[in-house]
């Protein structure tokens, strides 16, 4: 229980070193994030279903 206290007091000051890096350099750090949470695109992917 010691050891993993220890671990999360290192990596707290951690965390929000890159949460403020993230936001002053990145314009939008929420689509940066967002991306980790959405599947890409197939390539054969058509934007609009085609018309008959």
């Amino acid at each position: 229980m010691f050891q993993g206290s220890c671990h999360y007091l290192m990596m707290k000051p951690l965390e929000w070193f890159f949460l403020l890096v993230l936001y002053l350099i990145d314009i939008k750090p929420e689509n940066r994030i967002a991306l980790q949470y959405i599947s890409p695109l197939p390539a054969d992917f058509k934007n609009r279903p085609d018309k008959k």
